[in-house]
């Protein structure tokens, strides 16, 4: 579930890109060059901090998956250490 969803947004992090280039070569011709470097260094920067915390999110996904899978796994051996043993005839 978790490597679909990360997928999916790595996918769309990817068509976000296109799209705004696509814009960006429309949009070339009716500003100045001054505007378009200053609008392109901005949507470089956003898109470098999307793909930054999307780094951070599946790492902090998995850290919380991990610490999920401690703690059962706890109770889980701990729940088998109060079972008591089975009598054998």
């Amino acid at each position: 579930m978790f490597v679909s969803y990360y997928c999916r947004l790595s996918t769309a992090s990817k068509l976000l890109a296109e799209q705004y280039q696509s814009v960006l070569e429309e949009i070339k011709p009716a500003i100045s060059e001054a505007v378009f470097a200053r609008l392109k260094e901005s949507i470089r920067r956003h898109q470098e901090l999307l793909e930054r915390l999307q780094r951070e999110n599946k790492l902090l996904r998995e850290l919380n998956i991990g610490s999920l899978l401690d703690r059962v796994g706890t109770r889980i051996r701990s729940s088998a250490e109060d079972i008591p043993p089975l009598a054998t005839a």
